[in-house]
């Protein structure tokens, strides 16, 4: 009796439109591959084995992985995460292991680079062998890999050399005659602070990794006040963030923060002006164009580029921002939290990077290093920060310590953050109760709301916060501009109404509800699609999909370049006296509903959407299911990160202590 092969192509859902198009590619690459022609004997079961292996590297990608490896867990990882999604494959356990284990022994194999010759040859493919485990990229990926080892690594020296003596008057300027105010005391830096504004001023390439509160923007602004005084211009710095709305907070962030420097210089006062965009703004990528503008072949004109929330960036941005920057002549430095969601594309980046130039050990600095600090910058604790020989370099530097307030949320992420699991009822208030958040909706705090059986307790939740929110203030606001004449243009001027606008944002941004899925009861979409209905209802209007009412905020959900709207800007559909609806954004500027883009209700976005944004009170409502597999330990500690006085679980304890539990891993092949 012969036994039928176990492929994964006979158990794909056959009707998608993903599968389809990974069949194509399987085949295509078996085509130029010449499968065969080498090696005459192969039988169709070898050929079988292949097509499964590029349709298993192409699943692998999807999940945001680099590659596939001969390690049989990884590739079962890849296999069960894709069954728990349901998505394109449905597998038995017992089937998994069989087909992980063929795979794994041909990735391990000398066959696979004899068959496929014509793969490498044509760099379509890769291998690498690592601590006995082999693998397989991508040619693409693998290429972004080695650029990225290359440019974190490669010994620069900048044309513009500032002697020490020269850097330490410098340093006595900005953080001794003209400090940061904070609270009307100047700021007090931690050393590791102090070293990062050095290594940000005298290293090519440099990474800064901290949680909110831990003072990234504040070091950002020393940075660039230490570097205007070094003579850069501020019109050859570029900030950029991978969003619309994280470029846009960095600019304003840097702008208050300056409004709080003791007797700024001239050179102070410029930095105010220097310019933010997003990544595809930066190196003018946008739908028109395959590749960016800015490459190896016309690097960017810059002297510095300042990259924030350099998390969300996956692989394939990063190897075009690496690619359009020479070091010899532009620095970049990258501004991040490795601990929040990593991007939605392939890659581990900020994580990778900072493994690859710290190891396992996130802190250590050369002797040198510290020496240097100390000779430059002076008083300072510089013997509390551990000496690590066997770093090749410093370029990073881990913030710790967090210069917030609120006790609350700080102890509840720091469990998270650690996977302190046993740690976390004694740092949160768990009840039943839904009208616990009434009570503390206006302190600091964090709560976690247990889910009861009753159906309609998340409607009631999410309407008890929707009107905690929307107070008589916001209707108050809403009525008020409803009886003001249209501007002329496409932004408002008048100081009054911008006053309202601002306030209208203020509320909005005092509080937001996050998910973890789009789909479902506790879904943005189901959510938005609840509190939609109420609000119009309250207007005496009816909500349906794109019939928008007063009131309405909206998320924007794809790039418009024409109008510079970006995804993940949020606007406030407000109506004038002439009784035309039209979206206003923070910044002033007004548009038509029918000239706006894609967008949705924003009265709830997911966790992986609140990246590079900030709320007065967040509700996070977790999914049921503890075996989630979006539910890991990144996206509960983003979530909560992204509240600044109340944070509120909806959400079972085996949800969030397994949460807690599990990092959310990446297949690279560096870690």
């Amino acid at each position: 009796m012969v036994t039928k092969q176990l492929r994964i192509v006979d158990f794909l859902v056959t009707h998608s439109n993903t599968t389809t198009g990974m069949l194509f590619i399987a085949n295509d690459l078996i085509r130029l591959s010449k499968f065969g022609q080498s090696k005459p004997n192969l039988n169709q079961t070898d050929l079988n084995r292949y097509i499964d292996l590029f349709i298993l590297l192409q699943i692998s990608i999807s999940q945001g992985n680099l590659c596939l490896s001969s390690n049989i867990d990884h590739l079962k990882q890849i296999l069960e995460y894709e069954n728990q999604i349901g998505n394109d494959i449905e597998l038995e356990p017992n089937q998994v292991e069989l087909i992980c284990n063929d795979l794994a022994e041909l990735i391990g194999s000398s066959s696979l680079l004899e068959d496929l010759q014509p793969l490498f040859d044509m760099q379509i493919l890769a291998t690498v062998e690592k601590n006995g485990i082999v693998y397989l990229y991508s040619g693409r990926y693998y290429r972004s890999l080695e650029l990225l080892k290359n440019f974190i690594f490669k010994p620069v020296i900048q044309s513009k050399m500032i002697d020490d003596l020269t850097l330490s008057t410098y340093f006595q300027d900005v953080l001794v005659n003209r400090p940061i105010l904070i609270q009307n005391q100047p700021a007090n830096f931690t050393v590791e602070q102090k070293l990062a504004m050095l290594l940000g001023v005298t290293e090519s390439f440099f990474v800064v990794s901290g949680g909110p509160g831990t003072g990234k923007t504040t070091l950002v602004v020393n940075i660039l006040r230490l570097l205007v005084r070094t003579g850069v211009s501020v019109s050859q710095i570029r900030l950029a963030a991978p969003t619309g709305k994280a470029s846009a907070r960095l600019k304003e962030s840097i702008i208050e923060s300056m409004r709080s420097v003791t007797d700024p210089t001239d050179q102070d006062n410029q930095i105010d002006n220097i310019s933010s965009s997003t990544l595809h703004g930066l190196l003018q990528i946008n739908s028109n164009r395959s590749k960016p503008v800015y490459s190896a072949k016309q690097p960017l004109h810059a002297d510095v580029v300042i990259v924030d929330e350099a998390s969300m960036i996956d692989i394939t941005m990063m190897s075009y921002l690496l690619s359009a920057i020479d070091p010899s002549k532009t620095k970049l430095i990258l501004i991040g939290d490795k601990d929040q969601l990593p991007s939605v594309d392939a890659g581990l980046i900020l994580s990778d990077i900072l493994f690859l130039l710290k190891g396992d050990s996130r802190f250590g600095y050369k002797a040198e290093t510290i020496e240097r600090a100390n000779s430059i910058i002076g008083k300072a604790d510089w013997q509390s920060l551990p000496v690590n020989q066997t770093s090749q370099i410093d370029r990073s530097v881990f913030l710790t310590k967090s210069h917030r307030s609120e006790m609350a949320i700080r102890n509840l992420s720091i469990c998270v953050q650690e996977g302190f699991a046993s740690k976390l009822k004694a740092n949160v208030t768990v009840t039943t109760n839904i009208d616990q958040v009434s009570k503390l909706y206006n302190q600091e705090a964090a709560i976690q709301i247990l889910p009861t059986e009753s159906e309609s307790e998340i409607n009631q939740l999410i309407q008890k916060w929707a009107d905690l929110t929307f107070t008589d203030q916001w209707h108050h606001f809403l009525h008020e501009i409803s009886e003001v004449e249209p501007p002329l243009t496409n932004r408002i001027t008048d100081e009054s109404l911008l006053l309202k606008i601002s306030l209208l944002f203020e509320i909005l941004n005092s509080a937001r509800i996050l998910t973890v899925v789009r789909k479902t009861k506790v879904g943005v979409e189901s959510i938005n699609q609840y509190l939609a209905e109420r609000m119009a209802a309250k207007l005496n209007q009816y909500y349906r999909f794109n019939r928008p009412f007063r009131g309405l905020p909206i998320l924007i959900r794809r790039n418009d370049h024409l109008r510079q709207l970006s995804n993940g800007d949020t606007g406030i559909i407000i109506e004038f006296k002439n009784h035309r609806l039209v979206a206003v954004f923070e910044d002033g500027r007004i548009f038509g509903i029918d000239l706006l883009p894609e967008y949705e209700p924003a009265y709830s976005m997911t966790v992986h959407k609140s990246q590079g944004s900030e709320y007065g009170r967040v509700l996070m409502v977790l999914p049921k299911n503890q075996d989630h597999p979006l539910v890991k330990r990144q996206l509960l500690y983003t979530g909560i990160t992204r509240a600044k006085r109340l944070i509120v679980m909806y959400g079972s304890t085996e949800v969030i202590e397994k949460a807690t539990l599990s990092p959310l891993t990446r297949l690279t092949g560096i870690t």
